[in-house]
C-alpha cells in the first residue's frame, strides 16, 4: 500500500487517539526493551513545573542509539515499516502528541552522559523538523525519562 500523503495521515491519527493510548503505548515501548526491568509512571518537576513522566531503569541510549531513536520517531514515514525497529515508538508519538502539543521531553543517561531531545507536534508533521539534542554530563544513574509537557510550559499534566 502507498500512502500519498503520509503527514496528512499522522497528523490526523494524532487528532484521533484516544487518550488513554498515551500510557499503554508508552508502556509497551518500555516492556519492548531489552534492558529494562521497571517501569514507573508518576509526578517530576520539569522547568519549575509538574509534569506527567514516565521512567526507565534500563541502561540508557548511547550517542548513535539516542540519535537513531529520536530521528526515528520524528519521522513522518518515507519507508515502511517491516519489522518492530523500524517502527518502534510510532504509536507512542502519535499517541503522546494529541494531548500534549507543547511537547514531550525524551531524556536518557548512559554511562555518565545525559542526552534530551522535545518532540513537539511540528516534527510529526515535518520530515526535516529533527529536534535539537541536548548533551551533558550527569551522575544519575542510567535509565531514559518520558515527560509529558500538555497545553503550554505551566500545564501540570500530572492533575490532568
Amino acid at each position: 500500500m502507498k500512502i500519498h500523503n503520509q503527514a496528512k495521515l499522522i497528523a490526523r491519527q494524532i487528532d484521533e487517539v484516544p487518550d488513554y493510548m498515551l500510557i499503554r503505548e508508552i508502556t509497551q515501548n518500555g516492556i519492548e526493551t531489552p534492558t529494562t526491568s521497571n517501569i514507573y509512571w508518576g509526578r517530576a518537576t520539569y522547568a519549575g513545573y509538574d509534569k506527567l513522566y514516565c521512567s526507565n531503569d534500563g541502561v540508557g541510549m548511547t550517542e548513535y542509539e539516542f540519535t537513531k531513536f529520536v530521528s526515528d520517531i520524528s519521522w513522518t514515514g518515507n519507508k515502511t515499516g517491516h519489522n518492530n525497529s523500524e517502527n518502534f515508538g510510532l504509536g507512542a508519538r502519535i499517541a503522546a502528541l494529541k494531548s500534549n502539543p507543547f511537547g514531550i521531553v525524551i531524556r536518557s543517561r548512559c554511562s555518565g552522559i545525559e542526552r534530551e531531545a522535545t518532540l513537539k507536534r511540528d516534527h510529526a508533521l515535518h520530515e526535516d523538523a529533527v529536534p535539537d539534542i541536548k548533551v551533558s554530563q550527569t551522575e544519575d544513574p542510567d535509565g531514559t525519562d518520558i515527560f509529558f509537557l500538555g497545553k503550554n510550559a505551566r500545564h501540570n499534566t500530572f492533575k490532568t
